[in-house]
């Protein structure tokens, strides 16, 4: 054992880490990285924690046993009939945890261990104003100076991302860690799970104003008493600067695991290629039940490429966003899909997915009696959801049947190439008490599984039905599903003006105090599967931060969306869409009929964008590995909006504000052959960029070939000049390559 001379504590550690843990709790209280000034930690509380049922806390007492080397130490804590087991291990520049919980089986059972704790985290710049906690929420979220800005001992966000769920892609984590990002160092905490067990990813303030770092390790069988998680948590200090530092770190990790073993997106044989690389715009929530041929036909003007049409959830009876939702097949079927607006579809060669909710339980058939494929949900449990449905257990022979059998007669019957759903696998909780069902009465890695089987056998009968594979689709996304899907939905782009996953984190976002990030798309893009996002409209009232909104999505490699899930249409001809043909209602049964127009300005844009996403950058921006950006300056300026698209109770319905922003963005992509960089301007007046600065940003020693291709349909050449101009609301691309082919 090597005492630090420290009273209370010991060290243990590797050539370039250094741990310091007090000898009463087993906590952390400080790490040394590298000779550099130490990170400070540690309030004297115990390390580890257990949950039961509601979370309501076991205390552990002090540590009773220690057994220590220069490198290693193992703990044990003890409390009535609760024993915790954890080891703390240093190798290279990481520390890494293990942990048991047991306890006899007459014992109520424990619910979730949590271990480690590392507590006390202060800034890791001077007064933490440029710090920000990074936390893989939703797909991506940056909290900054979380010290000032949240609230110790709020049960809310406004407390911190407290039993964070993962995986879970809504309101919870889509991956796996939470870091403290500073101008020179960065403190990640990240599990090393190749097989996706249920857990919480905290990041949190305590009650003295520091942070907290952990993880929460569910027992995904009650029946068992004991929680053994069979991987490694591990903590590392990484330079600092940006979140991209961590994506970086954390994609060294994970893109060897299960989930990309199909490998990068471009080799995979069997991907639907025309959502990758011909799509330029996708709209959401069409009334597909209703006559809207004019506004089929408008889109297709619009985007002059192919469209992707994710229709309404109201294609079959009865099903709508205000509790109406079918039961077994008889009631999916037959649909009320209206023949003119597919048809209008088919001819401009557009795509289609139907919008399924998939996983919920029927309004009839709840009614009539009890359904054996019902999840068991604790509804104030740990995993507990703020919204309330039924959902259906995908490990049923019921669920799957259903699932199946639906997908392949949509296909079968109107030969879509795609499907969409919705309340699905990523926001839908990983618990199932039932001991009726084929899992373990728990939850986690049992229903995780059970969703990607469901997903597969799907897939399976769609192609064996249809001949070619038929695109899959959910509402947001989560790691576990990398290889199972082919595109989702997301809103957090669009922030502020967007609701749903950013609800609780509205005003922040407003006021810039947080931050939406592309974490997601760093780590995963060129494994897949793509995100549509934007829940934009076309009309003048939305505002001029529509531009910023679609230059982001299109710009980090995603697919462009108008959004009508919750207003109208926009008009077409002198034709407003109906209000009363609209799925959707307020709970008081009104709908705002809002008869906007077309914004031709906005269409220019739009047009833009989609010869970036289809033509001038489309491998990069399709196949590509993204890249932190080069560092251009550029002017910036205020754009407005206005949200009204969304339901009453959003923080964000019918608000307003001025987001501030680059006039000039940029984002920068790999592939084999070669590097680009994007550009696009937001403001109407051109703009100047140095693209020397670019093209070195970019540079390698293989490289040859550079050009820059403007969507304008110029070509410049990069030696005649030091500064290029970027047209109003338009578009350019520099490509360094080595010559040969681009993939």
């Amino acid at each position: 054992m090597d005492d630090t001379g420290v009273s209370g504590t010991f060290s243990i550690g590797s050539k370039v880490l250094r741990v310091d843990i007090d000898r009463r709790t087993g906590s952390l209280q400080g790490i040394t990285w590298r000779d550099r000034l130490p990170i400070v930690l540690g309030r004297g509380g115990p390390a580890a924690h257990l949950r039961r049922r509601g979370l309501s806390e076991v205390h552990t007492e002090e540590v009773t046993e220690v057994t220590a080397s220069s490198s290693a130490v193992r703990l044990t804590w003890r409390t009535g009939p609760y024993r915790v087991d954890g080891s703390i291990s240093v190798a290279g520049d990481a520390v890494r945890f293990r942990g048991r919980a047991h306890w006899p089986p007459s014992a109520p059972p424990i619910t979730a261990l949590e271990w480690p704790s590392v507590s006390g985290v202060l800034p890791l710049t001077r007064g933490g104003s440029e710090d920000a906690l990074l936390h893989p929420y939703a797909t991506g979220l940056l909290l900054r100076d979380p010290w000032s800005l949240l609230m110790p001992g709020d049960p809310t966000v406004a407390g911190g991302l407290r039993w964070c769920a993962y995986p879970e892609g809504f309101a919870g984590a889509s991956m796996q860690f939470v870091a403290v990002v500073g101008d020179e160092r960065c403190l990640m905490l990240m599990t090393e799970d190749p097989e996706g067990h249920a857990k919480w990813i905290n990041g949190f303030l305590d009650g003295d104003r520091s942070l907290t770092l952990s993880v929460g390790h569910a027992n995904e069988d009650l029946l068992h008493p004991a929680i053994s998680p069979g991987y490694d948590t591990v903590l590392r200090v990484l330079p600092g600067g940006s979140w991209r530092t961590v994506a970086d770190a954390y994609r060294v990790w994970a893109v060897e695991q299960p989930w990309c073993g199909r490998g990068y997106l471009r080799d995979q044989q069997d991907r639907p290629r025309w959502l990758h690389e011909d799509v330029g715009l996708v709209t959401f929530g069409i009334n597909a039940a209703r006559d809207r041929r004019p506004w089929i036909d408008e889109f297709a003007r619009i985007a002059g490429s192919r469209v992707f049409h994710i229709t309404g959830p109201n294609w079959t009876a009865g099903q709508d966003y205000m509790g109406h939702t079918p039961g077994g097949i008889d009631e999916w079927f037959p649909d009320q899909l209206h023949a003119g607006t597919i048809r209008a579809a088919r001819r401009h060669g557009h795509r289609i997915a139907p919008f399924i909710f998939s996983n919920l339980v029927g309004d009839r058939e709840a009614r009539e009696g009890p359904v054996p494929s019902r999840m068991d949900l604790d509804r104030e449990g740990a995993l507990a959801d703020r919204y309330r449905f039924d959902f259906r257990c995908p490990a049923t022979p019921e669920a799957r049947a259903l699932h199946r059998d639906r997908d392949v007669r949509l296909v079968r019957d109107h030969g879509f190439e795609a499907v969409y759903y919705d309340i699905a696998a990523h926001n839908v909780v990983k618990e199932c008490l039932s001991q009726r069902h084929e899992h373990a009465p728990g939850g986690g890695r049992a229903i995780g599984d059970a969703f990607l089987r469901l997903h597969r056998e799907s897939r399976s009968a769609m192609r064996a039905a249809a001949g070619y594979t038929v695109a899959q689709g959910t509402e947001l996304i989560n790691e576990l599903h990398i290889g199972s899907q082919d595109f989702y939905q997301a809103r957090g782009q669009a922030s502020p003006a967007s609701s749903l996953e950013t609800d609780v984190v509205h005003a922040w976002i407003k006021d810039g105090r947080a931050a939406v990030v592309p974490v997601f798309t760093a780590v995963y893009h060129d494994y897949g599967p793509v995100r549509t996002d934007g829940w934009a409209k076309l009309s003048r009232e939305q505002g001029d931060y529509f531009y910023a909104i679609a230059r982001e999505v299109v710009l980090t490699g995603g697919l462009f969306q108008l959004n009508y899930e919750y207003s109208p249409l926009e008009v077409v001809g002198g034709v407003p869409e109906p209000a009363g043909e609209h799925y959707y209602t307020f709970p008081d049964g009104s709908f705002a009929a809002r008869p906007y127009r077309v914004d031709e300005e906005k269409v220019e844009a739009i047009q833009a964008l989609i010869k970036l996403r289809t033509s001038l950058a489309r491998d990069f921006l399709a196949y590509g590995r993204m890249l932190p950006p080069p560092s251009v300056p550029t002017e910036r300026l205020g754009l407005g909006w206005f949200h009204y698209n969304g339901y009453r109770r959003s923080p964000a319905y019918e608000d307003s504000g001025v987001v501030h922003v680059d006039a000039v963005g940029i984002s920068a992509w790999e592939l084999p052959s070669g590097r680009a960089a994007i550009l696009f301007n937001v403001d109407r007046i051109p703009h100047q960029l140095d693209v020397v600065r670019v093209i070195e940003a970019l540079a390698t020693p293989e490289v040859r070939n550079v050009t820059i291709k403007t969507t304008t349909g110029q070509t410049v050449s990069p030696h005649s000049r030091e500064r290029v101009t970027v047209a109003p609301r338009q578009g350019l691309v520099v490509t360094v390559s080595s010559g040969t082919e681009l993939a």
